[in-house]
């Protein structure tokens, strides 16, 4: 799925290789194994996406604005965990409520 949206590198739990490559597709189920996942290792995750359109004050770092608008656009506002700038690696639902709620009081700031 992540290969398919665009994504030319994943990490995923359980691989012999870090990262998985795009070119690695054709052979990826021989790659991912339950032999090599060591649950005392592997990176806790949430259940919900976090980052990815960061919240910022430049444009050269930062995806969104401080209300949520993408940059260079006219009226595409981010309202949910993608505007962490990295996952916090817990269930954030409280912090992704307050962050909708303030991009939708502060529409076309």
């Amino acid at each position: 799925m992540f290969f398919a949206a665009g994504c030319e590198k994943v990490l995923i739990p359980g691989s012999c290789k870090l990262p998985i490559l795009k070119t690695d597709i054709a052979e990826i189920d021989t790659l991912i194994s339950e032999k090599n996942l060591n649950l005392n290792k592997t990176p806790l995750s949430s259940a919900h996406p976090q980052g990815g359109a960061k919240m910022g004050i430049d444009p050269k770092n930062s995806v969104c604005n401080l209300y949520g608008k993408v940059y260079g656009t006219k009226s595409i506002y981010v309202c949910d965990a993608s505007l962490f700038p990295t996952s916090v690696k817990v269930n954030p639902y409280e912090t992704i409520m307050l962050l909708s709620k303030w991009v939708a009081e502060n529409l076309f700031t």
